[in-house]
């Protein structure tokens, strides 16, 4: 489900519900993207408690938690991506390098 300024909030928090597992299962980069998405669409609808409509629903929720959770999420994208587009990484031992077999010069 995509989200815009037309959603409605209980929309965003269903995107929100949705998209939080992102990193699991092997992750999903379009899931993160819309994670937060949907973080970022709550943070400007909310303010720190809100009573909605008529209802006596009240949402309390920490800003900075949500902040974190965008941080967190921007860099498992940017390790997702790097994992998929870098080079493999060879390791060396000393094994690894050119042994000569002489013994080289004689200094006496």
């Amino acid at each position: 489900m995509s989200i815009d300024s037309t959603s409605t909030l209980h929309e965003v928090k269903a995107a929100y519900y949705d998209n939080a597992d992102y990193d699991l299962s092997g992750g999903s980069l379009a899931k993160a993207e819309a994670f937060i998405g949907a973080c970022r669409q709550l943070l400007i609808r909310l303010s720190k408690k809100v009573a909605h409509g008529n209802r006596s629903e009240e949402i309390e929720i920490d800003p900075g938690v949500i902040e974190r959770q965008i941080a967190d999420c921007k860099r498992w994208i940017f390790a997702a991506g790097n994992r998929s587009s870098a080079p493999p990484v060879r390791v060396f031992s000393r094994g690894d390098y050119f042994q000569p077999t002489y013994p080289g010069p004689y200094y006496g």
